[in-house]
C-alpha cells in the first residue's frame, strides 16, 4: 500500500480516457463471464496506475483486482488487501465520480466475505449519497439497494422493516 501512496495524479488525458475505457469494458466482461478479458483490462488499468500515477478510476481498478482475486481463486486474503488499497486510493483523488462505485465493489461483493454483513452496510449508505453528489447514479442507486434491501435480506430482517426503511429513500 506504501507504493500507492507515493503515486501523484496523473495529468494525461489519453491516458485517463484509456482507464475510462478500460472500466467500461470491464462491466461487458463482467455481463458477458469473459474472465480472462477482465483480468487483462484489469490487469492494464493497475499497470497504468503504477506506471503513470493515479487517476480517477484507480481506485475502482483495485477493486475490480480484488472482485477478480475473490472469483477466480477464491482469495479473500488478497481481494481484501486490494479492496482496502483501492479504498485508500479513492480518498486521495480529488474526483469523488467513482467514490459510490468502489464503495459498492468493496462493502457489497468483498467485505462481506470478512466481516459480518451489518458492519459493512453503514458504508453503502456513504456511497450512496457521494454517488448522487458527484452525478453516479447508476453506482449510487447499487449503493442503495444494498443498503435498504440486498444486505438487510441476507441479514435476515423481517420483510416489514425492509420494506419500511425502503420507504425513506425510495417513495
Amino acid at each position: 500500500k506504501a507504493e500507492y501512496r507515493a503515486l501523484k495524479l496523473s495529468d494525461d488525458a489519453k491516458l485517463e480516457a484509456t482507464m475510462t475505457v478500460l472500466g467500461q469494458m470491464n462491466y461487458a466482461c463482467l455481463q458477458s463471464g469473459n474472465k480472462l478479458l477482465m483480468a487483462l483490462a484489469t490487469s492494464k488499468m493497475v499497470n497504468l496506475t503504477l506506471e503513470h500515477g493515479l487517476f480517477s478510476f484507480s481506485g475502482g481498478a483495485q477493486c475490480i483486482l480484488g472482485m477478480t482475486c475473490l472469483a477466480a481463486m477464491g482469495d479473500v486474503e488478497s481481494a481484501t488487501y486490494f479492496v482496502e488499497t483501492g479504498l485508500l486510493i479513492q480518498k486521495s483523488i480529488p474526483s469523488k465520480y467513482f467514490v459510490a462505485t468502489t464503495t459498492f465493489m468493496s462493502h457489497q461483493i468483498i467485505e462481506p466475505w470478512s466481516s459480518p454483513l451489518a458492519s459493512c452496510r453503514p458504508k453503502l449508505i456513504d456511497g450512496y449519497t457521494e454517488g448522487m453528489r458527484s452525478g453516479n447514479f447508476a453506482d449510487a442507486t447499487l449503493c442503495l439497494a444494498s443498503y435498504c434491501i440486498f444486505i438487510p435480506i441476507q441479514i435476515g430482517m423481517r420483510l416489514q422493516s425492509i420494506n419500511a426503511n425502503a420507504q425513506t429513500y425510495i417513495p
